[in-house]
């Protein structure tokens, strides 16, 4: 129901225990081949989805507007711009981010040892989304997550299901394989 007028807005069957446990079972078997990317791969499906963001944003902002009764401005500088800021900052810099490292180990240890940092996917990350920024902290730390060659399995709050919707429609219309 929307919170303006408490007009239905619509209908959607909630997932079981059961869709969940498939879910995560598909996230697991695609989340290897996705880890394989490289950033730059990864990157590519990002701006693919950008473009797909801001084709779909008026759709985006009538959805934001109408579940949670945010103002037009709000939904565009809060949830659209916020988002597509993230999609374009994390394709060009997580890359740098997660480069493997050295460093200098102090002491005398250091003649003798070698000290790397090497970040690696933690495999599937589970992201519950709150109902007051449904689509822009979906598609946060959904973004962050996949540019680690992580999978995600999102859950939207049950108040503001349709933003949340919009964030695996906007990801599926770019290209990110199943899983």
């Amino acid at each position: 129901r929307s919170p303006i007028d408490l007009a239905p807005i619509g209908e959607l069957v909630c997932a079981n225990r059961d869709d969940v446990h498939a879910a995560v079972a598909r996230a697991r078997a695609a989340q290897p081949a996705w880890a394989a990317k490289s950033f730059d791969e990864r990157a590519a499906y990002m701006q693919r989805a950008l473009r797909v963001l801001l084709a779909r944003q008026d759709e985006i902002i009538d959805t934001v507007v109408r579940e949670t009764g945010k103002a037009r401005l709000d939904a565009m500088s809060m949830e659209v711009f916020a988002a597509a800021d993230s999609l374009c900052y994390y394709a060009r810099n997580a890359g740098k981010f997660l480069k493997p490292q050295k460093k200098r180990v102090h002491g005398l240890l250091g003649i003798v040892k070698q000290l790397r940092i090497v970040y690696r996917p933690l495999g599937v990350i589970g992201v519950i989304t709150p109902w007051n920024a449904p689509f822009v902290l979906a598609m946060n730390p959904g973004v962050q997550a996949l540019m680690a060659g992580n999978a995600v399995v999102l859950k939207g709050s049950e108040v503001t299901p349709y933003s949340t919707r919009l964030v695996e429609d906007i990801f599926r219309e770019a290209g990110l394989p199943d899983g």
